[in-house]
C-alpha cells in the first residue's frame, strides 16, 4: 500500500543520510539504522492494518509516527554536527552556551530538519486520513505489528535513547553538583579552590616510587630472600597491605598522578595516548597532596633516572607546587649499563646530600625519588651488580629487584643516621602491580596481588587492612604527616580510617561521574581576544591567555621547540577551546588553513620561518620564529630571532557575537 512504501521512503533516506554523515563509515551501524527504520514503519503500517475499520485510526498512530520521526530526525542532526550517533557523552554537553552557538553555527541544518518534521507530518496528513482501500488478513496485521515492535525494540535508536534516561538522569544529577549523586558513587565533591587551599605543616616526607615493585615480590614463600632489607623494614613501619592499582594508573605516569591526586586520569588528560603528555588543565581546580605540602610552605624536590620531561611529568610536578624536579641522568652520573638514565643506587646517591641540604635549610620538605631498575620486561642491571643467591642463573629482573632491594636499606640505614630522621615521615610505594614480564607466571600464580606501600617513621608498626587504591595515597600521606588541611579529595581516602567502599567500584556510572566531576574543575575556555606568546620555562609552551598548552614533540612525549620540519597547529573551536593539535610538517596543509573561509575557521600556528610555519601570510624572509593567528584566512603574525619576543593578539568572538 502507498502509506507502507512512502513511509518506508522517508525513514530509509533518514537512516541512509544518518549513515553517510558518521564521521567513520560503519557499514554494521548502517544496517542497523536500516533496520530501525524498517521496524519502525512495520510497526505503524500493523497498527494502522488492525485499526483499519476505527474512524479514529490516524490520531492513534499519529503520535507514535512523531516519536519516530523526531528520534531519526535527532540522529542525523548529531551525526551531522558531530560525526557521531547520539550517546551519553553528545547529551552531556548539550548545555544552554552550546546550544546557543550551535544555533549560529548550524542554523541551515536547523532550518533543514524543521522542514523535514513538517514535511513528514504532512505528508502522514496526506497519505494516514485516506481511506484504507486494502484487504490484508488479520494475521498478516498482526504479524507486521509484531515483527515492527520486535525490530524496533533492537534496533532502532529509540531503545537506545529510552536507556540512556537513567544514566542522563544521573548524570543531570551529576552536573548540578548534587551531593547525594556524588555521595552514592562514592566521590566527594569540594567547594574549596585549590587558590583558597589553607594547610599548617606537619612532618618532613621523603616519598619513594618503587618503579613496578609488588608486595607479592617480598613473599619469602614465592621469592626466598629477595627483599631481605625491605622486608625488614617493613616490620618497623605502618604497612598498606591491600592496596590495588586505581583506573588508568597502570602504568608510571598514571599511578603517579592518581597518588599525588587522589583521583584519577580521565581521557581528556591523555588526548594523545598513554605517555603522549598530559593536559594540565584538566582538572586543574582540583588540589593534591603536593599542592596542600606547597600551601603549607614545604620545599618539594623531586628526582628520578629518567628525562623528567617523560610524558609530561615536569608539565604534571610544575603544576603541583613542586620547587625542583631532577633527572639525576643530567647530573654528571654515568650511565648505568642500558639502564634509563641512571641507577637506582646513584638515584639514592644523589638524593642523600639533596635531603642533607633540605634538612639544614629548616624549611619543611618534601623529597620525592622515583626508582627505575625494576622496570619490567628485564629490568636494568650494571656487570658489578650483585646477584640473588637463590637463583644467580635466573631472569635478569630477579637480580634487578634484588639490587634495588640492597640500595633501600642501605639509603634508610644512612638516613637514620642524619639529624633530620626522627621529623621525618618516609613512605615506600609501588607506582603500579608489574605488567607483563620475566616474572609474570610466578606473580599470576599467587592469586591476588597487591601494592607495596609502607611508611616509616609514622607511628606503632601494624598492619592496615582496609581496601584501598593508588588515589588513597594522598589523603593518607597528609595524615601520616599530621598536615592539617581544608581540602576534601574526590576519591581518595585516608586508610587509617575505615573508608567508603563505594569509592573503589569500576561501574560506568563512577567513571563517567568523576569524568564529569574532572571537567566540570577544569580551566579550558580561552579569553574572547587572549594573548598568544611563546615560553620556554619552566616548561616549553604556548600561552594563550593564561592558557598554557606544552610543546609536546613526540612520543613518548618530551617538550621542546619544533624542527625545521615541523611546526605546532592548533585549531580552536567556536566554544574558544582547543580542539585539535596537530605536528604538521605538510607546507601545503599550511597554505590551505591559511586561506580558511569559515566563521569557525581559527587556528595557531608556531614554528620556524624555514619549515612549513613559513607558508603563511607575510612570513617569507623573516626571522628565525614565527607565531600566527588566524581567523578566517586574515592572519597576524610575529616573528623574531628569540622565542619568548614572539607575541600576538587573537580574536575568538564569531561574527555573530
Amino acid at each position: 500500500m502507498v502509506q507502507l512504501a512512502a513511509t518506508f521512503g522517508l525513514f530509509f533516506l533518514l537512516a541512509l543520510l544518518t549513515g553517510l554523515c558518521y564521521s567513520r563509515f560503519d557499514s554494521l551501524g548502517m544496517l542497523v539504522l536500516l533496520q530501525g527504520a524498517a521496524g519502525m514503519v512495520l510497526l505503524l503500517s500493523g497498527l494502522l492494518l488492525v485499526l483499519r475499520r476505527w474512524r479514529y485510526r490516524a490520531w492513534v498512530v499519529m503520535p507514535p509516527f512523531i516519536v519516530f520521526l523526531l528520534v531519526y530526525i535527532g540522529e542525523l542532526s548529531c551525526a551531522f554536527a558531530t560525526g557521531r550517533p547520539v550517546c551519553l557523552e553528545v547529551l552531556c554537553n548539550v548545555t544552554p552556551e552550546n546550544l546557543r552557538m550551535g544555533v549560529r553555527l548550524f542554523s541551515a541544518g536547523i532550518i533543514g530538519g524543521m522542514l523535514i518534521l513538517l514535511a513528514g507530518i504532512a505528508l502522514y496528513a496526506y497519505l494516514y486520513t485516506r481511506k484504507l482501500n486494502v484487504k490484508i488478513a488479520g494475521r498478516t496485521a498482526v504479524f507486521f505489528l509484531v515483527s515492527g515492535l520486535v525490530l524496533t525494540l533492537f534496533c532502532s535508536p529509540l531503545t537506545k535513547l529510552a536507556g540512556l534516561f537513567g544514566d542522563i538522569w544521573l548524570q543531570y544529577r551529576i552536573q548540578m553538583l548534587d551531593p547525594e549523586a556524588y555521595a552514592g558513587l562514592g566521590i566527594k565533591i569540594n567547594a574549596t579552590s585549590r587558590q583558597d587551599i589553607k594547610a599548617k605543616p606537619g612532618r618532613n616526607l621523603v616519598f619513594i616510587f618503587l618503579e613496578s615493585l609488588e608486595r607479592t615480590h617480598c613473599d619469602d614463600n614465592v621469592f626466598p630472600g629477595l627483599t631481605p632489607n625491605i622486608n625488614r623494614l617493613r616490620k618497623e613501619a605502618i604497612c598498606f597491605d591491600n592496596n590495588d592499582n586505581a583506573p588508568n594508573a597502570d602504568y608510571s605516569f598514571g599511578g603517579m598522578y592518581a597518588a599525588l591526586t587522589g583521583s584519577v586520569l580521565i581521557n581528556q588528560h591523555l588526548s594523545a595516548g598513554l605517555n603522549g603528555g598530559v593536559n594540565p588543565h584538566i582538572g586543574s581546580r582540583l588540589s593534591s597532596f603536593p599542592w596542600i605540602l606547597h600551601k603549607a610552605g614545604y620545599r618539594q624536590v623531586f628526582i628520578l633516572g629518567p628525562e623528567v620531561k617523560f610524558a609530561g611529568v615536569n608539565v604534571l610536578l610544575n603544576r603541583e607546587g613542586f620547587d625542583e624536579a631532577i633527572s639525576c641522568g643530567d647530573n654528571s652520573f654515568e650511565a648505568a649499563g642500558d639502564s634509563w638514565g641512571c641507577s637506582d643506587r646513584e638515584l639514592f646517591e644523589y638524593a642523600l646530600p639533596r635531603y642533607r641540604e633540605l634538612v639544614a635549610s629548616g624549611q619543611p620538605f618534601h623529597l620525592m625519588l622515583y626508582t627505575i631498575d625494576t622496570h619490567v620486561p628485564d629490568g636494568f642491571l650494571k656487570p658489578s651488580a650483585l646477584r640473588y643467591p637463590a637463583e644467580p642463573g635466573g631472569p635478569q629482573l630477579l637480580h634487578a629487584i634484588y639490587n634495588t632491594d640492597h640500595e633501600v636499606g642501605r639509603f634508610i640505614e644512612r638516613l637514620k643516621d642524619e639529624p633530620g630522621w626522627e621529623n621525618t615521615c618516609v613512605v615506600f610505594t609501588s607506582d603500579h602491580l608489574a605488567t607483563a614480564n620475566s616474572l609474570s607466571a610466578r606473580l599470576d600464580a599467587c592469586g591476588e596481588r597487591r601494592h607495596l606501600c609502607f611508611a616509616l617513621n609514622a607511628g606503632e608498626p601494624k598492619i592496615i587492612s582496609e581496601r584501598g587504591m593508588t588515589f588513597d595515597l594522598a589523603p593518607t600521606v597528609l595524615a601520616l604527616l599530621g598536615v592539617e588541611h581544608n581540602f576534601t579529595f574526590p576519591l581518595g581516602e585516608n586508610l587509617l580510617e575505615p573508608a567508603n567502599p563505594e569509592r573503589l567500584k569500576r561501574e560506568r556510572a563512577h567513571a563517567e561521574a568523576i569524568r564529569s566531576y574532572t571537567l566540570l574543575n577544569s580551566d579550558l575556555v580561552l579569553d574572547r581576544r587572549p594573548e598568544i606568546s611563546v615560553r620556554t620555562s619552566p616548561v616549553h609552551m604556548l600561552n594563550i591567555g593564561g592558557v598554557s598548552f606544552p610543546l609536546y614533540l613526540r612520543q613518548p612525549a618530551v617538550q621542546g621547540l619544533p624542527d625545521k620540519e615541523h611546526c605546532l597547529v592548533l585549531r580552536l573551536s567556536p566554544f574558544r577551546r582547543i580542539a585539535e593539535a596537530t605536528w604538521c610538517s605538510d607546507a601545503g596543509w599550511i597554505e590551505e588553513i591559511s586561506r580558511g573561509t569559515k566563521d569557525s575557521d581559527q587556528y595557531i600556528v608556531f614554528g620556524q620561518s624555514a619549515g612549513p610555519a613559513g607558508r603563511l601570510p607575510g612570513a617569507a624572509g623573516k626571522k628565525t620564529w614565527i607565531l600566527g593567528f588566524g581567523k578566517q584566512g586574515k592572519w597576524i603574525c610575529s616573528t623574531g630571532d628569540e622565542v619568548e619576543a614572539l607575541k600576538v593578539t587573537g580574536d575568538l568572538t564569531l561574527n555573530r557575537e
